[in-house]
């Protein structure tokens, strides 16, 4: 294996090593902060351990509470939806309850509740006998049929289809007179005070009974609501009193809460941590050494933490030893290689300085040379000029 491979695994297995030294510090300031022992309250953090432990299960409480709330609210609406499915299956029971009793107003006037019925007396007649002739005319087209070829039966069809519409049209209109009157009729009250002392016609009563049974239904229907939605408020402003505001905001609220235990519960453990550490410096030094013996502390599990601290540390030591070995022994190499460097550059420099010494001897030997050569050129040029002077003077006493 190389040496870096070497140093990585090493420098992994001392991380681990570490990790499990903290794991065993934190046991140990757990079961000192955390249990009863007379010794923990003289151990530093206890008191912040604790806070924070209130603080947690304050925490866990409140989360407790969005939970049975929010489980409530889905109640609430599930039997809220249940009253409103009720209310609207009561609401289409009026229409066919409402015609049975203006029908039977219409049958049996009565002096009692004449001045309610007289807007739809008259009206009530002519539509029943517009009815009633409609209703004769078209089983005299039936009848007719009955009797008659083929070719004529298809003509007289084509009239039949055309009066059974307008019965049809006929009985409807007269359906929705029965239905507004009995609805006014009954929503005056006139006819529950004659209910309840029997004054009614036996028609009038038998159809009106229905109709103030679903009216008890549907009145107790909206009282429940009433109730639910009540109850839906209280609620939901107990979800607001603890940052809940809308029902999609349950579980941010409830991961939010369950962040700050969580942080909570990072700052125990450290707080276990440094307590753990602190106490176990008491029993084993940083390189394993047993300052004093810890087989007398008061709980079991503590000691074998201690035991698995002294056993982890020393072996800390030697990983960060083997460590620093290789450490020196790269820096060795690399002194030696730095050494050797330096040394072929001292032997590069001699040569070029004796190639350089051989280059200036050769320069200095044609500087003598060129020296010389000098030499002997200004003799020549002083001969020159001696030779050019007598010549001058010659010519210049010639010329006198």
């Amino acid at each position: 294996m190389s040496t870096s491979k070497t140093m990585i695994e090493l420098e992994k297995r001392l991380n681990g090593i570490q990790d499990d030294i903290v794991s065993c510090e934190i046991a140990i300031g757990e079961k000192l902060l955390g249990s009863d022992l007379s010794v923990a309250e003289t151990i530093s953090g206890y008191d912040g351990f604790r806070a924070l432990a209130e603080q947690k299960q304050m925490l866990a409480g409140k989360i407790d509470e969005i939970q049975k709330l929010s489980e409530q609210s889905l109640l609430l609406c599930s039997e809220m939806d249940a009253l409103k499915k009720q209310a609207a299956e009561l609401s289409g029971s009026w229409n066919g309850l409402f015609q049975s009793l203006g029908c039977a107003l219409a049958d049996a006037p009565d002096a009692t509740y004449s001045c309610e019925l007289e807007p739809y007396r008259e009206p009530l007649a002519e539509l029943r006998k517009k009815d009633i002739d409609a209703k004769a005319a078209l089983e005299s087209l039936r009848v007719q049929m009955e009797g008659q070829s083929f070719m004529n039966r298809l003509l007289t069809q084509v009239q039949y289809t055309a009066r059974n519409t307008t019965v049809s049209q006929m009985e409807k209109k007269l359906n929705q007179l029965y239905i507004k009157c009995g609805h006014d009729i009954f929503e005056s009250g006139v006819l529950a005070g004659l209910y309840e002392s029997g004054s009614l016609n036996a028609a009038v009563s038998a159809a009106f009974a229905p109709c103030a049974e679903l009216k008890r239904r549907v009145d107790e229907n909206k009282l429940l609501q009433d109730d639910c939605s009540s109850r839906m408020d209280e609620n939901n402003q107990q979800l607001k009193n603890i940052g809940v505001n809308s029902s999609g905001s349950i579980d941010k609220r409830i991961q939010t809460i369950q962040q700050e235990i969580e942080q909570k519960s990072v700052a125990q453990k450290e707080l276990c941590r440094q307590a753990g550490h602190d106490f176990s410096m008491k029993y084993i030094d940083p390189d394993g050494e047993c300052l004093i013996p810890h087989k007398d502390v008061v709980d079991k599990e503590i000691v074998q933490q201690l035991d698995k601290i002294a056993v982890y540390r020393c072996a800390a030591v030697t990983c960060r030893r083997k460590i620093q070995i290789i450490s020196v022994t790269e820096q060795i190499e690399n002194n030696t290689r730095k050494r050797e460097s330096l040394q072929r550059l001292i032997t590069d420099n001699t040569e070029k300085i004796n190639k350089l010494s051989d280059q200036n001897a050769e320069l200095e030997q044609k500087i003598q040379e060129a020296e010389k050569e000098r030499d002997v050129l200004l003799v020549k040029r002083n001969e020159l000029e001696v030779a050019d002077s007598r010549d001058t003077c010659r010519i210049t006493d010639t010329g006198e």
